[in-house]
Parts: C-alpha cells; sequence; structure tokens
C-alpha cells in the first residue's frame, strides 16, 4: 500500500509504483522518486514523507551539525543524511533525521554492499518533530528503531519544548522545556546538544 503523509496539498509525479514490491523494485523506485523521502514498514507499506517546513529544516541542520562536529573530533564512526536508508532486521526500510554508526558495525558492512541499503542498525538516531507528524506513529517509530539495535535515539519536539529519549535497555525519560542540554551519554561519550539553539531562526 502507498501511504502519503501530510501531504494532501502536494501534487507529485510518483513513477514506477506497484503492490507488493521486491527488494529490488523498491530500490528502483526510490532512485525513480528522488526528489522524495520514502520508507517502507515492517507490513511493506510505502510512505511518502512530508517536505519540512524551514523551521524544522533549521532544527535538523543543526542537530546534523552537531553530531558531524562530534564525529570529525573523536572519529569512533560515521554519520549520514537524514536520506539515507536503513534496512532493520524486521525488514522496514527506515530513514533518520539525524544518526551515527560506531567504527566497530561499520567495519561489518563489506564494499561490495555499499551500493545497498544500510543493513547494519545505526547506534545513535534522532527524529525531530514536524507540524505534520503524527505522534503516536513517530513513537512506534523510535520503539522500532530501539527493537532493532539503535542504542540510544532522540525525538525532539520543538513545538512543545520536549524531548523522549529512548534507550536500548527499554528505559525512556522525558526532558522537558528547551533550556536542557542533551546527552550522548555512553553511546557518543561527550556529545553534548543544547536544545535552545535549534530553535534560533537566521
Amino acid at each position: 500500500m502507498l501511504i502519503i503523509e501530510g501531504m494532501n496539498h502536494f501534487e507529485y509525479q510518483i513513477r514506477k509504483y506497484k503492490d507488493d514490491m521486491t527488494d529490488e523494485e523498491f530500490h528502483e523506485f526510490c532512485g525513480a522518486n528522488d526528489n522524495m523521502m520514502i520508507e517502507r514498514d515492517k507490513d511493506r507499506n510505502i510512505l511518502i514523507k512530508p517536505l519540512l517546513v524551514f523551521p524544522v529544516a533549521w532544527c535538523q541542520k543543526k542537530l546534523c551539525g552537531a553530531v558531524w562536529d562530534w564525529e570529525k573530533k573523536y572519529g569512533m564512526g560515521i554519520s549520514f543524511g537524514p536520506s539515507t536508508g536503513f534496512e532493520l532486521k524486521n525488514t522496514a526500510i527506515r530513514t533518520a533525521n539525524a544518526n551515527w554508526i560506531s567504527s566497530e558495525r561499520w567495519r561489518t558492512v563489506p564494499r561490495e554492499d555499499y551500493n545497498k541499503f544500510i543493513y547494519v542498525p545505526p547506534d545513535f538516531i534522532a527524529e525531530v518533530v514536524t507540524p505534520t507528524s503524527n505522534l503516536k506513529t513517530l513513537k512506534e517509530k523510535m520503539l522500532e528503531w530501539i527493537e532493532n539495535g539503535v542504542r540510544l535515539a532522540w525525538l525532539i519536539n520543538p513545538y512543545e519544548k520536549t524531548t523522549h529519549i529512548y534507550r536500548e535497555n527499554g528505559v525512556i525519560d522525558v526532558v522537558e522545556g528547551f533550556d536542557k542540554t542533551l546527552s550522548g551519554e555512553g553511546v557518543m561519550p561527550s556529545l553534548e546538544l543544547e536544545l535552545a539553539p535549534l530553535l534560533e531562526l537566521p
């Protein structure tokens, strides 16, 4: 099934879609529609994600920048852009606004598989809530990340000024307010993200 999330006021030409696509056909479908953010859930539904409004895009840029700066400083792994697809062990193919994979995990991916969706889970991911987000669905997605091998996940909501922190041991904390600083904990030691600058638009 094709599901278009929060985009009914846009018109898109969707190319090469058909029901029950194989993995190879889905890869071709993503390539044919590379102007869209596309995911596949564990039930093999195809999800077309909404384009980002400016405040969310800015928040995402700041978030990715913090992860990238930490990666460059410590050299303990690799991060990818928000359009990178990760194939989870439950067969879903997901993207995250920010992500990071430790060197230990990344070394298990042979070079001949670089042109496929990444099939090792990131150690860390973060998602930013948008005006069209379904919070229940997003929280389920965060649990899915953790159940499929992610060690630390942040769900950042700039509208309600809250952050849900998900951990591999199942503990979930809620940080109230954007006057706080998030920590990479034991997953990304010394990573700190001040939340307040995420709301400081140019």
